[in-house]
């Protein structure tokens, strides 16, 4: 697994435990039983039971109420999301067939967001499977390399995009999906260069070689 850290006003972090308790734990037992690898985002305090309903301006509303369509409606709510639930699993799903039970586990758990890596061949289908299903969680993608990536996660129902690295030729296809984008860096340069283009929210990776948690 990889473990990065997300970069602006985050300082109150909480544990795995925090966000989920003995039941995270047991949950996040089961996703290593069902067929996916992951590893852990940790974002500030302040988790929230169900994400939908805070997207959703706080009505209390049930998914199939949207038919079919996201409760992300803009960048910002998708960024007041993720800063609301305090712990975003990172997994890579080797069976999608699993992909909607592994996300259930984690709603069970108390965490309402996940992110999907790409990569696997077939890591866009788990992304469309959870996100067809329409349940209480935010499904994002991560390692997003090219624009065909970014294309392919925009046409599954990503909410929002991650990437390792973020390279110039990226740039354009990032800002023009209309998604929250956390895009990767690893020096203070980058850092700013991407500021500087529309990216306020970073992920400083790898975190582990750069002084932060293992």
């Amino acid at each position: 697994g990889h473990t990065s850290c997300w970069v602006r006003t985050f300082r109150r972090i909480r544990s795995w435990e925090g966000a989920g308790g003995r039941r995270g734990q047991d949950n996040l037992a089961i996703l290593r039983r069902s067929g996916c690898r992951s590893s852990l985002h940790h974002f500030r305090s302040g988790p929230v039971s169900n994400p939908a309903k805070l997207l959703l301006g706080g009505a209390d509303k049930p998914m199939d109420a949207l038919n079919g369509q996201s409760p992300v409606k803009s960048v910002e709510a998708s960024l007041k999301a993720l800063m609301e639930i305090a712990t975003v699993p990172v997994v890579t799903i080797e069976n999608p067939a699993m992909a909607v039970d592994i996300a259930g586990a984690l709603i069970e758990g108390g965490i309402g967001a996940i992110e999907v890596t790409l990569r696997t061949r077939f890591a866009v289908e788990p992304i469309r499977q959870i996100a067809d299903a329409r349940l209480d969680i935010i499904v994002g993608a991560g390692s997003i390399t090219s624009d065909r990536d970014v294309a392919e996660v925009l046409e599954a129902g990503a909410d929002f995009l991650v990437t390792p690295a973020t390279p110039p030729a990226l740039v354009p296809s990032l800002l023009g999906s209309g998604k929250l984008v956390l895009p990767g860096v690893s020096t203070p340069s980058e850092a700013l260069g991407l500021y500087l283009a529309g990216f306020e929210v970073q992920k400083i990776f790898p975190a582990s070689l750069l002084g932060g948690p293992k």
